[in-house]
């Protein structure tokens, strides 16, 4: 939380997501004074101090602390504050050990506005999914995949809110499956994977199936030794084209746009140039759909979906992988422009990993090896296991001859 001080309109949240107590009962809970609370509240260009918004800051996050035990503390320390506010709010209808207003210890119930706020924590976590490793998200997913898995078994509701929990499951399940992909953590990963499927079918929710079978083609890949990755590649596009027609049906355009470039990698993996470039061409319909409805359009989007950076750059790496295992001379300008365009790390690693095969089919080794270096070091700021996956199958691409190179040397050495 950075050292802002307080607005008056996040006061005003703050006030809110407490409940919106008097002003004597607010300003005991802040441990300052009542009359400074009135003017914080109702006049706009008061505001508390630097020294009294540090103040306010540490009871807000001992608050988020308090109300969701299971989020690691040392994440809660490093939150904005929007984000805090954001989830004190929420904590304030979810029925947590008894504390919450909502929660009867002897029938517990489920409102509407407990599940907008299980979303909304959804969203606050996976929300850092593009700005912080995997591996640092998992505590924090874990503990409210737990939560949200506990009160499905646990609470009674109308039969729609209980559809809505599942796809909340499968939302929150699938989230943690990502993080356990990008974390190298291939068993856990299948689980959870597993129990979003089964969630989301039980939920009747189409489009988040979709987004889930995708995400299994993709484990598919990821759990196959990097030079063996892309070897017989139909059982992904058996998961792909299923998920492909449930998505057409249900699902946004950006994640149609997302499984139709999936899909197109896979068939040019197969060598089925007609096939793959059909399904890239219905992947640049989709994205031009996405554009004109916004970052994710209309419908069920999941949370690990809206947050990954998917149309940034996305088309471009698609079409680039197609061109590059068809052995298309237009490959390497393809792949180019796909690294400048990519915003998210792990992507951009990805489509650098693309252009170090695509530079070494020409032998133009030192600039794939500076490729694979600098795809490498994102691997490792990052922790993330599936970039490795990418820059250890193009290192294993290079011909043996290029061994005894000083770049290739220099690479291994960093690779081992």
């Amino acid at each position: 939380m950075g050292r802002e001080r307080w607005t008056y309109e996040e006061f005003h949240e703050l006030h809110e997501a407490r409940g919106e107590p008097s002003y004597e009962e607010f300003a005991a809970w802040l441990e300052v004074g009542a009359r400074s609370v009135q003017r914080w509240l109702t006049e706009p260009d008061k505001r508390p101090s630097q020294a009294i918004s540090d103040h306010i800051d540490e009871k807000v996050r001992q608050a988020v602390r308090d109300q969701l035990r299971w989020l690691p503390a040392d994440q809660v320390k490093h939150m904005d504050r929007r984000d805090l506010l954001r989830l004190l709010a929420a904590a304030a209808t979810i029925p947590i050990g008894g504390g919450s207003s909502v929660w009867n210890a002897k029938l517990p119930r489920i409102s509407v506005a407990t599940l907008d706020s299980l979303e909304d924590v959804t969203a606050v976590l996976a929300s850092k999914y593009n700005t912080s490793p995997a591996h640092t998200l998992l505590g924090a997913a874990w503990g409210h995949l737990e939560e949200v898995s506990g009160l499905l078994k646990s609470a009674t509701m109308q039969p729609a809110q209980r559809e809505r929990l599942e796809s909340i499951v499968a939302d929150v399940a699938m989230f943690v499956g990502v993080l356990c992909m990008q974390s190298g953590k291939p068993t856990q990963t299948d689980a959870h994977l597993g129990l979003a499927e089964k969630m989301a079918r039980q939920a009747g929710n189409m489009a988040l199936l979709a987004q889930v079978l995708a995400e299994q083609a993709l484990l598919d890949y990821y759990t196959r030794p990097p030079d063996q990755a892309w070897d017989d590649p139909h059982p992904r596009i058996l998961l792909l084209e299923e998920a492909q027609t449930l998505a057409a049906r249900h699902a946004p355009a950006i994640v149609q746009m997302a499984i139709g470039g999936w899909l197109a990698e896979d068939k040019a993996a197969a060598k089925d140039a007609y096939g793959a470039d059909k399904a890239l061409e219905g992947s640049g319909q989709s994205l031009h759909k996405a554009q004109a409805q916004g970052p994710v359009g209309k419908g069920f989007c999941s949370s690990s979906g809206r947050y990954s950076g998917w149309g940034e750059g996305k088309l471009e790496g698609f079409r680039g992988t197609v061109e590059l295992a068809l052995e298309r001379d237009s490959a390497i300008d393809t792949i180019r422009t796909s690294v400048s365009l990519r915003k998210h790390s792990n992507s951009r690693a990805n489509s650098l990993a693309d252009l170090a095969i695509a530079l070494t089919a020409y032998k133009q080794f030192d600039e794939a090896c500076a490729r694979l270096i600098e795809a490498h070091m994102i691997g490792l700021s990052r922790g993330s296991a599936t970039v490795f996956h990418h820059v250890l199958g193009a290192r294993a691409l290079m011909p043996p001859e290029c061994d005894a190179l000083r770049c290739v040397r220099e690479l291994d050495e960093r690779l081992r």
